[in-house]
């Protein structure tokens, strides 16, 4: 009996990106990890062992740079998503579907002397948009963005024991014990909408 399989994939993961484009003096910049998954009719892989037409996690990892490379003008996440997703479909026979996933960090321009710098940026806040785009051979495409927030670290503030939850803890085995009081963050915040596109053409 020959071995079946309903599904299989594979992909690159974290590949970080660094994008400027430059508009004269002026310098927009963004940074996105990008993850990319790839359906295929690769079977003969897992069950021969042959990897002829295999498109390679290294080539979708230099694709990641290439494809951000030629974005010429400045582009949103999920434009860029489609760009890549579309590109691995369209050029490489064996794939039937290509799925991107892009994080972008929240690089802001910074204000100098209450004015916008030309090319200088900073982090900050916690807020990571994302983006999942589908693409696949019929020509569908599918686009979901969020927000994301980062986890923020838990406060560990060291108290008098009054009303500690640590109060009455102390035992045998841990009697030097310093009674203290956890506080924890809101819970991580995620955020998503999403488009379904019909096939092209």
């Amino acid at each position: 009996m020959s071995a079946e399989l309903p599904l299989h994939q594979h992909g690159k993961s974290r590949v970080r990106v660094a994008r400027t484009w430059r508009e004269g003096d002026v310098h927009h910049f963004v940074e996105w990890t990008v993850h990319t998954m790839l359906e295929s009719a690769m079977e003969h892989a897992f069950k021969q062992g042959d990897n002829t037409g295999m498109t390679a996690t290294d080539t979708q990892k230099n694709t990641v740079y290439i494809i951000a490379q030629r974005m010429s003008q400045r582009c949103s996440c999920e434009e860029y998503a489609i760009a890549l997703a579309q590109h691995f479909v369209r050029q490489y026979p064996l794939v039937s579907k290509a799925k991107v996933t892009v994080e972008q960090k929240p690089w802001t321009r910074v204000q100098l002397n209450g004015k916008p710098h030309d090319h200088g940026y900073a982090v900050t806040g916690t807020e990571v948009r994302t983006c999942y785009v589908t693409y696949d051979n019929a020509g569908k495409l599918e686009v979901t963005g969020g927000r994301r927030l980062l986890p923020q670290r838990a406060i560990h503030a060291v108290g008098d024991g009054q009303a500690s939850p640590c109060e009455g803890a102390r035992d045998k085995y841990a009697p030097n014990l310093t009674p203290c009081m956890w506080v924890y963050p809101p819970a991580t915040l995620t955020a998503m909408w999403g488009s379904h596109v019909r096939p092209l053409g």
